[in-house]
């Protein structure tokens, strides 16, 4: 008869367990009641797509520019390097050797306003991540360009096939 007892005492307190878990438990489902029948229906749990993408929306990008080297081009021909010695500032330099610009920017995920030359100097630029392409809006002109990362350092770039200017003045 003892036995019998700590059974059922067991039987109960498993039973009341796994009520109490039931009705607590969270199974990631909203529960809605039905004005016409009053019953309790749960909507189905967000897939894994679905959840990842809302965690994206409301979450900052990160900023499409970080120290390193990126090539910019038109048409598939590189135009443009741009060399970004941390987030905030670098400088451009043209494919052919011609020259460049220093430039600041300021960076808000994939919207980049650049200062070339001089913080008067306003150009906007709107990028794609998963296109690499950034519209450049110089007034009422907009330029599009191309961006690939390079694996060159920022600090020692030069463009390729154009050397370094090796004589003195004076």
């Amino acid at each position: 008869m003892k036995n019998f007892f700590k059974a059922l005492t067991c039987l109960l307190i498993a039973g009341t367990i796994l009520a109490l878990c039931a009705c607590g438990a969270d199974t990631g489902k909203t529960k809605t009641t039905s004005a016409v029948e009053g019953t309790t229906t749960g909507a189905p749990e967000k897939t894994t797509a679905e959840a990842a993408a809302a965690e994206t929306t409301t979450k900052a990008p990160a900023n499409m520019f970080e120290k390193g080297v990126w090539a910019a081009g038109i048409g598939g021909k590189v135009d443009t390097y741009f060399i970004f010695l941390n987030e905030k500032e670098g400088r451009t330099e043209r494919a052919d050797g011609t020259g460049g610009a220093g430039f600041t920017c300021e960076q808000s995920g994939l919207n980049v306003i650049f200062h070339f030359g001089s913080a008067d100097d306003v150009t906007k630029a709107e990028f794609s991540s998963t296109e690499n392409t950034g519209t450049f809006y110089y007034g009422d002109k907009t330029v599009t360009y191309t961006f690939e990362p390079l694996d060159d350092d920022a600090d020692t770039f030069r463009v390729p096939g154009i050397k370094a200017d090796t004589t003195k003045a004076g």
